[in-house]
């Protein structure tokens, strides 16, 4: 056993580019393995941890809904179930703001909670505090960021303006960036603890709280305590602190797309070692023949390359945890990082990372089942006088069989029912590209031919030679396949990100304004907004959110109030049908105009009539017509706007739009000082948009790196072919050169046929990427979020020149190689 081990050792420290090659392709795939449940479950982690920050050891929570009779409830029912509890918490919030300077005034959220029930829910961690009990009075509890931008200590005082006028309060504590005050990083207003009984003082409330917060004594017992208090307290919303449910639903998407990119990947590291292997048997025929013909059985010689994979997959794996860890924590910077420079928590198991090593072993060994068993199989004749060859043998059952992968990958996912769309979009695009791969073969012999007559003219004798050569050679179709999987990967990740910037940039299409205005903007308003310096027209906006759709899962995220006095001077809609047939009972009946996202979500079309969860009860509302747009995801709807304020009592403009006739920037800074110490944001639609593009780029970060990771450890399987060709091309280009082929001929030759490679596999690598492109749309309407590909004439040239950069490289090595040919040597080669 020691003499075989040695034996594989030897080989792999020999074969050095060979070892590296099946150890970077295996590493990148359990790389990407071991990313796709650790960022999955990184996300998830955060989510909880986050979630916990503020709700602490709270199972449950209760607090006023839409349909409750009054903001504040009573903890009274819930005492009644104190056996069974650990404790039942109240706390009362109170906004106001905070005037550090005459143009800084900021808004605080006053939590008023007893100083004990905090401690015990959701502990503090103090850096400093001084006379924090009894905790009660006119008695503040910041946090350390709010401590050090506004210059406070202990002992400061700080004059918060109420509802009825300013209260003077004094800082007894700031506690660090923990518990509660974690989500104060996430915006720029001041979060702060205030006493329970000073916060019904200032709200004019006594003995009801805005939440209440419950800790059961047996977690088993938290569903039907949920339950109960559900029954008890009918008109509010009862509900669990952390629903992992709805977390592992949020994060399913993201391992989702890991997974669509590690089957890419997958399909190219195994397409590797299988090509490489196959070099690796044939090398080690001599040595097989030599066992055999002195008593060694078939299944020794195969355990003996078994072991071989095995040791490339330990190997393999041991550097893909590495890189996967090294992926998770990256991505966890650029979660921290888009969410506000709030501390992710980087989460992997043990049993995680051993289930991606054992997937680097096992996909080590089935690459190169393969090739094992086919010089298994092979007489000891047959191994001892090496008889293999390097012809690809072309059959027709392989052009039938891969046009129909094609087909299927282009029609199923469209035909498919919408909660198979996943898995068969899935199986299209694996079944895709490896119906193009399959295809590769055959599109060569065309190319040869056509290359050959335009060689002729350009590269002349050299160039007709290329162009034939390329035909029928096993290690040159191995060349265009690595291309074209890498590169159809890289084609469709660039679509898919271009295509979702020129969405963008039609989402917010949907507004003909330049600024807008959020958050409760009252009767006297308005007009001084319209009366601000610069700007030349403003108007209001009704709107009310997250709606329930009676009888389906899906909720509308935003509806609209239409009036046809306004809507049209700052909306454009694209509607699908026509606008005024749309339009014209809108306002006095109740229909709706739902995006098309919503009415394939619910499976509704016009004329059809859906009924909402208003604060009146249920309403019915006919579909009217369907708009495209991705705003919002594309969840959003338009009704008329007496209806929205009748039906879900709004009373005031949640949003204002502004046209400007100066720079909208300088608006927004004047209207910012205007209402500064108001609940009003202003903001630029240009700048909204630069904000979401920004985000969405974060998230594409990660995915746009595996491409790029897939076309290097394709390049190198590009020139690890190229090497293993002229090896056993040695003594053609020996003959050839005895009968007057010049070396500078051979090395013209050479790149000819490396330029040939690089065209027809960016070529099929386009063909690849259309493909896989194709099945997104499909992905995308699934997942509530339709939106068409946009193909860029950049995106094809880029991905053409690519290709041919790529071989053109990995030809010089044997370019340089075939310059010191020794040709008695080469003849004589074997």
């Amino acid at each position: 056993m020691s003499i075989i081990l040695k034996f594989i050792l030897k080989n792999i420290k020999e074969k050095k580019l060979r070892t590296f090659l099946i150890v970077i392709s295996i590493a990148a795939s359990t790389a990407l393995f071991f990313a796709a449940n650790g960022i999955a479950s990184t996300i998830k982690q955060t989510e909880v941890n986050l979630m916990k920050s503020y709700y602490g050891s709270a199972e449950i929570q209760i607090a006023a809904g839409p349909k409750s009779p009054s903001p504040y409830v009573s903890t009274t029912r819930a005492d009644f179930y104190s056996d069974k509890l650990d404790y039942v918490i109240g706390e009362i919030d109170a906004g106001a703001t905070y005037e550090h300077t005459k143009d800084d005034i900021v808004q605080s959220q006053l939590q008023g909670i007893d100083y004990d029930d905090v401690m015990k829910m959701n502990p503090l961690t103090l850096s400093s505090e001084q006379n924090i009990k009894p905790f009660q009075g006119n008695k503040i509890i910041i946090s350390e960021k709010t401590a050090e931008k506004y210059n406070l200590q202990i002992g400061s005082k700080m004059n918060l303006k109420v509802t009825d006028g300013k209260e003077a309060f004094t800082v007894v504590g700031i506690a660090k960036a923990e518990s509660i005050f974690k989500m104060e990083g996430q915006g720029q207003n001041i979060l702060a603890i205030i006493p329970k009984a000073t916060a019904e003082n200032l709200n004019d409330v006594k003995g009801k709280v805005s939440t209440i917060y419950i800790k059961t004594k047996n977690p088993n017992d938290k569903d039907s305590m949920i339950e109960t208090l559900s029954k008890e307290y009918k008109k509010y919303v009862v509900n669990e602190t952390i629903n992992m449910k709805q977390i592992d639903e949020e994060t399913k998407s993201i391992s989702n797309i890991f997974m669509v990119l590690l089957i890419i990947v997958l399909g190219m590291s195994i397409f590797i070692i299988y090509t490489v292997f196959k070099v690796i048997t044939v090398e080690r025929l001599p040595i097989i023949g030599t066992f055999r013909s002195i008593g060694a059985t078939k299944l020794t010689t195969d355990l003996v390359l078994l072991l071989e994979s095995a040791v490339y997959g330990v190997i393999g794996g041991i550097i893909g945890v590495l890189g996967g860890i090294g992926i998770v924590k990256l991505a966890a910077i650029g979660l921290s990082s888009a969410s506000g420079g709030i501390g992710v928590s980087i989460d992997y198991s043990l049993t995680q990372i051993l289930q991606a090593f054992i997937f680097a072993v096992i996909v080590s060994i089935l690459s190169a089942l393969i090739p094992i068993i086919s010089v298994s199989k092979l007489s000891v004749k047959d191994v001892v006088l090496n008889t293999v060859d390097i012809v690809e043998r072309k059959r027709i059952w392989k052009l039938i069989l891969a046009c129909i992968f094609i087909i299927f990958a282009f029609v199923a996912p469209k035909v498919s029912p919408k909660e198979n769309v996943m898995v068969i979009g899935l199986i299209g695009m694996i079944l895709g590209i490896i119906g193009v791969v399959m295809l590769v073969p055959y599109f060569t012999d065309i190319f040869a031919i056509i290359l050959q007559w335009i060689y002729a003219l350009i590269f002349r004798n050299e160039g007709i030679l290329a162009a034939k050569n390329i035909r029928n050679n096993k290690n040159i179709i191995n060349n265009i396949s690595l291309l074209t999987i890498g590169i159809s990967t890289l084609f469709m990740l660039n679509v898919v990100s271009t295509s979702l910037g020129k969405e963008l940039v039609k989402a917010y299409e949907i507004f003909k304004t330049d600024i807008m205005i959020s958050g409760n903007i009252q009767n006297g308003t308005l007009p001084k907004i319209k009366n601000t310096n610069g700007v030349s027209d403003a108007g209001g906006m009704y709107t009310t959110y997250s709606v329930n759709i009676v009888g389906q899962k899906t909720k509308i995220l935003e509806i609209y109030g239409y009036n046809p006095n306004n809507f049209n001077k700052y909306l454009k809609v694209n509607f699908d049908q026509d606008k005024n047939s749309i339009l014209k009972n809108v306002y006095d009946d109740r229909e709706i105009v739902l995006t098309d996202s919503i009415a394939n979500a619910i499976n509704a079309k016009v004329g059809d009539v859906i009924t909402l969860d208003t604060l009146k009860g249920n309403k019915n509302y006919r579909i009217s017509g369907t708009f495209s747009t991705l705003m919002d995801n594309g969840n959003m709807a338009m009704i008329s706007e007496k209806y929205l304020k009748q039906d879900f009592k709004v009373s005031n403009y949640t949003m204002a739009f502004v046209n400007t006739n100066i720079s909208p920037d300088t608006v927004v800074k004047t209207l910012k000082d205007e209402f500064k110490g108001q609940p009003i944001n202003a903001i630029t639609f240009a700048n909204m948009e630069a904000e979401n593009e920004l985000s969405i780029d974060m998230e594409l970060m990660l995915i746009r790196m595996f491409p790029i990771i897939s076309l290097i450890i394709g390049a190198f399987g590009v020139l690890n072919n190229f090497l293993i060709s002229y090896m056993e091309r040695k003594r053609q280009l020996a003959v050839m050169a005895s009968v007057g082929m010049s070396r500078r001929q051979t090395r013209k030759m050479l790149f000819v046929e490396a330029l040939s490679v690089g065209i027809i596999g960016a070529v099929m690598g386009m063909l690849g990427g259309i493909v896989l492109t194709n099945v997104i749309p499909s992905l995308l309407a699934a997942w509530n979020f339709p939106m068409e590909m946009s193909y860029d004439v950049v995106t094809f040239i880029t991905c053409f020149v690519l290709g041919i950069v790529i071989t053109m490289l990995s030809s010089l090595a044997p370019s340089f190689k075939s310059s010191k040919l020794n040709i008695i040597d080469a003849i004589k080669y074997e």
